[in-house]
């Protein structure tokens, strides 16, 4: 073995991980486990793509930089990933609610904070009758205010708006208060009304959002600068409920679960997902029905690692009239990727039934922008753990960008999977099955020890082979034999 041959050796072993690092930059359509065909919208040069459950669950990173789209030279094309998701859906605007007006007696000359202290009583679930006490007043009662009852009304108002009689030319400004006991009122606005013949302005006050539930509505208009005498009445009040937009719905796939024998450690269930995209909440249900669990969820990246707490939750069925009540999905605290989970029962709570435990695994909503360089058909492809990142910021593949632009984009739709190499075994559509969790080293470890020690052979070759040449008379390279 020469001195040149060593030398050699050593800058192949020096060059090595800069060769591996270039080899796992390939971006041949091939190289990734799961492949969809894409069917994207004629003349569109940008186009955005919902990910559904089924491209979720085959990404191997975390951030999804295993997603790529080539075109079909084979040729990735330039795109973006948009965390945003897309756009919620319209905002869903509920009919505005009608609510009878009771009168308010009094003594016009007196203004509204002076009328005395309102007594109440409930008659049933509805009925109100209001006395007044105080002063005895000056002149005939008449109707000075209005009382709503607005304490079954749920949802958040946009607005109020006044069904009321008042004389024509007349400018009517009503005041509008809340209370929860009729004694305290806080102030919500002033809305003014005006009508002359055809044209009518009406009253209606603008809220942001306003609750009154378990609260009750008063409406005056009497202020000193108002003739007393004014004949005006409130019939009613409609109440619009403020528009809201449901969220973008998120992509969700059931887990199913290996035996029992091979989940259940310790009174908890212990499952490792296959994919690598990050849980946003995960939904526990069980077949028993009036019963209440307080669980407890954690997760770890690897088999070595302790466990994490990430959520606290508390699973529950209920039997009802209007039909049964079920916990909502547990919400994960960390956004991070976890490969491994358990489930197990608060300290002091009842163990978990396990056998009848079903999970489904939820995910943020997220799309990909895209361009649609080169010539279709496209194919999306993901799956691959050692992808190099490749995505652009949206304002890089969008010049001019502003924000909710690419909502606007045309959407490309997924056609059918050709995945053959990812063993993700699934159960029925959009199931994937969870894996039991392995204890002990796992790939990376075995890796990192088999680079080590092939290192350590090739150091032992070389001092070997050097020895052996300086016990032939040889020289050490770059000294000669002179003295």
């Amino acid at each position: 073995m020469t001195p040149r041959w060593i030398a050699a050796t050593a800058t192949a072993l020096a060059l090595l991980p800069a060769s591996a690092a270039w080899a796992t930059g390939g971006q041949a359509v091939s190289d990734y486990a799961a492949r969809w065909s894409l069917q994207v919208p004629a003349g569109a040069a940008l186009a955005r793509l919902p990910l559904p459950a089924e491209v979720l669950t085959r990404l191997q990173t975390s951030d999804a930089r295993d997603l790529r789209i080539f075109n079909a030279a084979g040729q990735p094309v330039p795109l973006a990933v948009d965390r945003d998701g897309p756009a919620a859906a319209p905002a869903r605007q509920a009919p505005p609610v009608e609510l009878a007006a009771m009168p308010l007696m009094g003594n016009a000359s007196q203004p509204p904070g002076e009328q005395g202290t309102l007594r109440v009583r409930i008659e049933g679930a509805r009925a109100i009758s209001i006395e007044q006490t105080g002063d005895a007043p000056t002149q005939a009662a008449r109707p000075i205010g209005a009382l709503i009852d607005t304490r079954a009304v749920q949802a958040p108002l946009s607005a109020i708006e006044l069904v009321a009689q008042m004389p024509e030319a007349e400018t009517v400004t009503f005041r509008l208060h809340a209370s929860e006991d009729l004694q305290q009122w806080r102030a919500l606005g002033a809305a003014t009304a005006y009508r002359q013949g055809d044209f009518a302005a009406p009253a209606r006050l603008r809220l942001q959002g306003e609750r009154l539930r378990n609260q009750f509505l008063r409406v005056t208009w009497h202020d000193a600068g108002m003739r007393a005498d004014l004949p005006v009445q409130i019939q009613a009040v409609r109440l619009t409920p403020q528009a809201e937009a449901a969220p973008a719905p998120r992509p969700a796939v059931a887990l199913a679960l290996p035996p029992q024998e091979r989940v259940v450690r310790d009174g908890g269930l212990e499952f490792a997902l296959p994919f690598a995209t990050p849980l946003a909440a995960l939904d526990i249900q069980t077949g028993r029905r009036n019963f209440v669990q307080p669980v407890r969820v954690l997760a770890r990246e690897r088999a070595e690692q302790p466990w994490t707490p990430v959520a606290r939750h508390v699973v529950y069925a209920f039997d009802a009239p209007e039909g049964a009540r079920t916990s909502p999905p547990a919400e994960l605290a960390a956004s991070r990727h976890w490969r491994q989970w358990r489930i197990e029962p608060e300290p002091r709570a009842a163990a978990i039934e396990l056998d009848t435990v079903t999970l489904r695994a939820l995910f943020a909503p997220v799309q990909v922008v895209f361009a649609t360089s080169g010539e279709g058909p496209f194919t999306l492809a993901a799956g691959r753990a050692d992808a190099p990142a490749a995505a652009l910021p949206l304002a890089t593949l969008m010049p001019g960008y502003q924000s909710g632009a690419q909502q606007r984009l045309p959407a490309a739709t997924l056609g059918a999977s050709s995945d053959t190499r990812l063993a993700v075994n699934p159960v029925a559509p959009p199931a994937v099955t969870a894996q039991p969790v392995r204890e002990g080293p796992n790939q990376r470890q075995w890796l990192l020890w088999g680079v080590l020690v092939g290192g350590a052979l090739a150091l032992a070759a070389m001092a070997w082979a050097l020895a052996r040449q300086l016990n032939r008379g040889g020289h050490p390279p770059g000294q000669s034999g002179e003295s």
